[in-house]
């Protein structure tokens, strides 16, 4: 069963000063809540849904503005009638439900699969049918696995560059990367560069950017307000500390297949000259990721091996502003990550403060071969309004080395 209650107390802390009716209608759905759940503990399924089918009509009387609030209560709503009709063994009912959750925008697939409140109907081929539908949305490595290719057309673009370390060198000494970095080996650099980006702000989802997008300028800004700064800000403070230590690296953001999406992911790649590879670096999360035998991982190749269904470690310091990740290790790198693999951005030039630059900013898009959007035309630069992006499903040219092919 999935219950409702989590995700409304993260919406309730956020915005329940800054609007009455999210405070009013937070406050009425957490009282029902609370009651479904006696009511469930106790079996007692039919008067639970009589509950839940009040919060959903209360739902419904709210603003489209105070609703856009609540994204996810329907379908969560739904989910759990769903669950309580075929606990109830009214099964037509159960299917119906779990129809409309998924309509409203439910994806959890690995959840719907596991949970034991559908052995009633388990082997009812109209909730078969839904389970397949909800595979093709939320089963993020069967996606992943649908798409697996790239080609090797050398698309005309400019070339990747990177902002020489002297450039940063009022960064380096002010923030003293030397020490941070440490005088271990280029892999522990690495690594300790990244824990110091995690802890030196707080991740913070909600966060608005502020106009200056340099390192420093977020540093002082998280600072001066104590607030934090979203997963593209701290990717970008990881990128700077890179670059200003003399590490080739890039901000990616990573993102789901949909055109239009609620939800993505921004990290930082840097390149190993001892390696000679790329290695994915996550600042929001302090985590990098290994094969089994602990050899470090790209975003290429975490996104191949997802696909083959090859064994990877995750870091064991994962986690979100000094607390356990929800989920561990299998959500972040099998749901959260698995989810935000399907294509990849970022700069062209690799600088300070690049998403500040005043006048057109470039950017690189990688799309496996088969996926077209109708806006977009490969191997073309496309004026848009954060600046011109070039398209490419050349995996080789976006994740070119910056020391050349080899």
């Amino acid at each position: 069963m999935k219950t409702v209650i989590a995700m409304l107390c993260i919406i309730f802390t956020l915005e329940a000063t800054a609007q009455t009716p999210v405070e009013k209608f937070s406050k009425f759905i957490e009282s029902k809540e609370k009651v479904r759940r006696e009511l469930w503990d106790k079996k007692e399924y039919i008067p639970a849904i009589g509950i839940m089918k009040e919060s959903y009509a209360e739902y419904l009387r709210l603003d489209s503005l105070t609703r856009q609030s609540f994204a996810g209560v329907a379908n969560n709503l739904f989910y759990n009638m769903s669950c309580a009709y075929s606990l109830s063994n009214q099964r037509d009912s159960a299917v119906a439900y779990l129809r409309a959750a998924v309509e409203q925008g439910y994806t959890n697939y690995g959840g719907t699969l596991r949970d034991t409140d559908f052995d009633n109907i388990r082997n009812d081929r109209e909730f078969q049918k839904i389970l397949e539908q909800l595979r093709e949305i939320g089963d993020f490595e069967h996606v992943l696995a649908k798409y697996p290719a790239y080609d090797s057309v050398n698309y005309a673009m400019p070339a990747f560059t990177y902002q020489p370390a002297q450039e940063l060198r009022a960064f380096k000494v002010k923030y003293n990367l030397d020490s941070v970095a440490a005088q271990g080996n280029e892999a522990s650099q690495i690594i300790n560069l990244m824990r110091w980006a995690h802890r030196i702000v707080k991740h913070d989802g909600n966060s608005s950017n502020p106009l200056d997008k340099s390192a420093d300028a977020l540093i002082n800004i998280c600072r001066k307000e104590n607030r934090g700064v979203n997963c593209r800000m701290m990717a970008t403070i990881l990128n700077e500390a890179y670059l200003a230590k003399g590490f080739a690296s890039r901000f990616v953001t990573c993102m789901p297949r949909g055109e239009k999406f609620d939800d993505c992911h921004v990290i930082t790649m840097v390149y190993s000259k001892d390696l000679k590879k790329w290695l994915w670096m996550d600042p929001t999360f302090e985590s990098y990721i290994t094969d089994e035998k602990g050899n470090f991982l790209s975003i290429e190749e975490v996104r191949r091996k997802l696909i083959q269904g090859d064994s990877m470690v995750v870091a064991a310091s994962l986690n979100w502003n000094g607390n356990p990740y929800g989920g561990g290790a299998e959500q972040y790198l099998h749901v959260y990550m698995a989810k935000n693999l399907f294509r990849f951005s970022c700069p062209l030039r690799s600088v300070s403060g690049f998403e500040s630059l005043q006048g057109n900013r470039t950017y690189v898009d990688l799309y496996p071969l088969g996926y077209n959007p109708t806006s977009v035309i490969i191997g073309k630069g496309q004026v848009q309004k954060n600046g011109t992006t070039f398209y490419t499903t050349n995996a080789g040219q976006f994740w070119e080395k910056p020391e050349g092919k080899e």
